[in-house]
Formats: structure tokens, sequence, C-alpha cells
């Protein structure tokens, strides 16, 4: 079982990587992303590639505005699957 500090250190570091990420993807410096910054990202956290088509349904599922972009807290929120299934094959 992890030490509770430990683990919010780690959420902490985890929070700041994907804030550094969200930042460098967002190209147009708006504080958003869409589907081709998204793009970026995901091929920034994941050895895989995402067709465009995909990460715009990604976006569409946790654009809470319908703006057709996602801001930082949907952007961790989009992650969250990959950061998951990252974590469990570091453990494996």
């Amino acid at each position: 079982m992890e030490d509770p500090q430990a683990q919010k250190v780690s959420e902490t570091v985890t929070r700041a990587r994907l804030k550094e990420l969200f930042t460098r993807c967002d190209t147009s410096g708006d504080g958003r992303i869409d589907a081709t910054e998204f793009k970026v990202a995901y091929r920034l956290f994941s050895s895989d590639d995402l067709p465009l088509n995909d990460c715009a349904e990604i976006i569409r599922g946790f654009d809470a505005n319908g703006s057709g972009t996602i801001e930082f807290e949907e952007f961790c929120e989009a992650l969250a699957p990959f950061r998951a299934s990252e974590k469990r094959a570091k453990t494996s």
C-alpha cells in the first residue's frame, strides 16, 4: 500500500507534468486545446499514434461547453485513462 503523502506528491508531480504538456501543446496560446493540438499532446504522452478523427471524438467527449476545444481540467480528465494504463504498465 502506497504512503498517502507519497501519493499526494506523485499526483502533484503528475499534474505539473500535465500542465507543462498542456502549455507546450497549446500552440495558439489561448488556454485551450483543439483536436490537432490534442493529437500532438497524445503523441508526446504515448508511443501510439491516434488518428485526428479519434482526437476530435475525445475532445467532443470532454468539452463541457461545446466550444470544440478543451481547457486544462478537461485535458486532465481526457488523459486520465491513458495515465492509468501507463501506471499499470510500470507496475507490471
